[in-house]
């Protein structure tokens, strides 16, 4: 059997949190370990499933490196990192559908669930199950990147990322950055279409981690320039995006 931890990132919003612990806790029945990361709540707003707590907010991508260099500490075969503002759809085990599917295909690093279409324009379209994709079945190997709400990453991937991401990017980005250093060292990235999940909100920003922008689009907007700030100091162009998407385009390249 494998070693599986399941880290959970939750911030000021303990209902989200404490929904999603618990509807894990129903589905799943591999054995799992669960670390639940309460990223600088204010003192009420702490999840009652929260296993660690850090005093000071460190934002999206500081929060999923706590989570790393908590796994890192148990030798996990897998890591599955979780936003907790997602749920899930199908009354099956993710878990084991997933392992299942990375045990047979040694070439993925990271497996994505598919997903009901959350809003308009969704960056990453070919992760649509519903509506797009209703009767597809299995995974898709082969896309540019992944998202950051619920990936699940085998040791070899966490490994060439060092177990951390960069911490430059406060939020968007550290999908696209990280999955192009997996894929240059020889993984892909899949979607699992046997896994449905829903993702109606963006934590990030309705916690108030942001709450000195005005609007969601304010925060949208400054979320991007940070992303292309920090892309564009990595890839020393404004074409970066032409450079991590070299040979991949929207749809899957099998």
């Amino acid at each position: 059997m494998k070693k599986v931890i399941i880290g959970i990132l939750s911030y000021n919003m303990p209902e989200l949190t404490d929904n999603l612990f618990y509807q894990l806790n129903k589905l799943i029945k591999y054995p799992v370990e669960y670390i639940v990361l309460d990223n600088g709540s204010n003192k009420d707003k702490i999840a009652k499933s929260t296993t660690v707590s850090i005093k000071k907010n460190r934002k999206l991508t500081g929060g999923m490196n706590v989570l790393l260099s908590l796994a890192k500490e148990k030798n996990p075969d897998y890591v599955w990192l979780c936003t907790n503002d997602i749920s899930f759809e199908y009354e099956i085990d993710p878990i084991e559908v997933m392992i299942s599917h990375l045990e047979q295909n040694e070439d993925v690093g990271i497996i994505h669930p598919s997903l009901i279409k959350p809003v308009p324009d969704y960056a990453y379209p070919w992760m649509n199950k519903i509506p797009d994709n209703e009767d597809k079945t299995g995974i898709t190997k082969g896309h540019y990147t992944y998202d950051i709400i619920a990936p699940i990453f085998t040791k070899k991937a966490l490994d060439v990322l060092n177990w951390k991401f960069d911490e430059r990017f406060e939020s968007w980005g550290i999908d696209f950055r990280s999955s192009h250093i997996i894929r240059i060292n020889g993984l892909k990235i899949a979607v699992d279409f046997d896994v449905l999940l829903s993702h109606k909100t963006s934590a990030v920003y309705d916690s108030g981690n942001d709450e000195e922008f005005k609007n969601r689009q304010e925060y949208y907007k400054k979320a991007a320039e940070n992303m292309n700030h920090v892309m564009e100091e990595i890839y020393k162009t404004k074409n970066w995006h032409e450079i991590i998407m070299k040979k991949f385009k929207w749809e899957l390249n099998d």
